[in-house]
């Protein structure tokens, strides 16, 4: 079979629904919130939600692709994220509170 028509038999069989832009917005996201995970909060937020669109969007079979590692970078955002909240407030926290009393 042709490239042409393997991307016709994918799009036939595609489920109906916004699962191909669930999956590129996904992806997407794992990337920027990878890029913010250094910010806890914004990190966390992005990771959160690229990580259900980009479950939501495996279910397209013509992205499933880009869903998959938009999966794998948003888990990455989410544990970055939390060791940031972690280390902020074990570490970081303590540190400002001891010297602005001094």
């Amino acid at each position: 079979m042709e490239q042409t028509e393997l991307n016709e038999l994918h799009q036939e069989s595609e489920p109906r629904g916004p699962w191909r832009v669930f999956a590129i917005v996904g992806f997407v996201s794992g990337i920027v919130g990878l890029a913010l995970a250094f910010l806890p909060i914004a990190g966390l937020a992005i990771g959160i939600e690229g990580l259900v669109l980009s479950c939501l969007g495996q279910k397209s079979i013509i992205q499933r692709k880009k869903a998959d590692i938009g999966v794998g970078l948003n888990i990455a955002a989410i544990v970055i994220g939390f060791i940031w909240i972690i280390v902020f407030y074990a570490v970081l926290l303590p540190f400002i509170i001891s010297q602005t009393i001094n």
